[in-house]
């Protein structure tokens, strides 16, 4: 008799355990494995990574698992994986920053010989407060004139190091030039986990797997490296708003969204284009894919409204700031944006 009613004791404990995880914290049993699972791989990565890290180590074993575990009692465990797969990659590419300091001057450099060129065009826009008209270390003895073309990445990072620069002053216009790609990195790996969810149904494992597959690729590994500050870094976080809020705009059922969003898009492909000069083939995949909707006659009014505004703001901030490059005759006749124009 004793015995059952300790034993009912136990069970009414059990089930008040279970009912506290499942009710006040919403920790149900298919969350519980996953984030079992979690808690095993992390173990296993601590134990054979933990010695790699120069930088970062802290975040990586101990503030980025806190978040992760009470992620997952929020019943957000997306948002927990997301967090890793930026953290831990964006951590990765901060490893080589002891190597980027000039023994000479004791300031940290970039590891990129065209980087250099953006690091001196940075330092010429806080001294004078733009760029400079003729770059007379390019071209000698002519110098170079069109400095026009990295004007928006130098005065980027500027700005970059002025808002940094509040929060501690350890922050250098060097240091800021050299770090901003891993920022502009993890920035592009939100609109490209988006873009995929959108593409995909709104499925979330296709998202997450495409971002952590983006993230260790070994090509944009390198492109978003510290000390790697080049256009590319800073040009795909707009590609990938661009994609994204174009896919928005496309799949809208309203109107007014379509336009919203389309003219995003446009701002966004803008950008990309003032940053990067492979931004032109933007034009080129939209432009094929809606002559293609066009010839399949699955072109209706809505897709007009988001494929119009698209085009007509991102020409027109080109042609009004970029007139070096964009004017209405390389537009009509270029090969990359005469389609997209058609």
């Amino acid at each position: 008799m004793g015995d059952d009613v300790i034993n009912s004791e136990v069970e009414q404990r059990k089930e008040r355990f279970k009912s506290f995880f499942k009710d006040k914290i919403g920790l149900e049993n298919k969350n519980l494995i996953y984030l079992g699972v979690y808690l095993v791989i992390f173990i296993l990565f601590y134990f054979q990574f933990k010695d790699s890290f120069r930088l970062g180590k802290n975040f990586v074993f101990l503030i980025l698992p806190i978040i992760t575990i009470i992620l997952f009692l929020l019943k957000k465990p997306t948002l927990a994986l997301l967090i890793n797969i930026i953290g831990i990659s964006f951590i990765i590419r901060l490893q080589n920053l002891p190597f980027l300091i000039d023994v000479t001057t004791g300031k940290y450099i970039p590891a990129d010989p065209d980087a250099m060129a953006f690091l001196r065009y940075a330092q010429y826009i806080l001294e004078h407060g733009k760029i400079m008209a003729v770059d007379t270390l390019r071209y000698y003895p002519y110098g170079f004139p069109g400095t026009a073309e990295f004007s928006f990445l130098a005065n980027f990072i500027v700005y970059l190091y002025k808002l940094l620069s509040i929060f501690s002053s350890t922050f250098t216009l060097e240091l800021v030039d050299i770090i901003y790609p891993p920022i502009a990195f993890a920035i592009s790996l939100i609109f490209f986990f988006l873009l995929v969810k959108k593409l995909f149904n709104n499925n979330n494992n296709i998202a997450l797997l495409s971002t952590a597959f983006l993230a260790i690729l070994p090509s944009y590994l390198f492109r978003t490296l510290t000390g790697i500050s080049d256009k590319e870094a800073l040009a795909t976080v707009f590609m990938f708003a661009a994609f994204y809020f174009y896919v928005e705009s496309w799949m809208s059922k309203d109107n007014f969204k379509a336009i919203l969003y389309g003219v995003i898009a446009g701002i966004s492909t803008a950008l990309t284009n003032l940053i990067w000069g492979g931004g032109v083939f933007m034009f080129l995949a939209l432009g094929i894919f809606a002559l293609i909707e066009i010839l399949l006659n699955k072109f209706n009014k809505k897709d007009f409204y988001s494929y119009t505004s698209w085009i007509i703001v991102s020409l027109i901030i080109l042609m009004f700031i970029f007139t070096q490059k964009y004017n209405l005759g390389t537009i009509l006749l270029s090969s990359t944006t005469a389609i997209a124009s058609f």
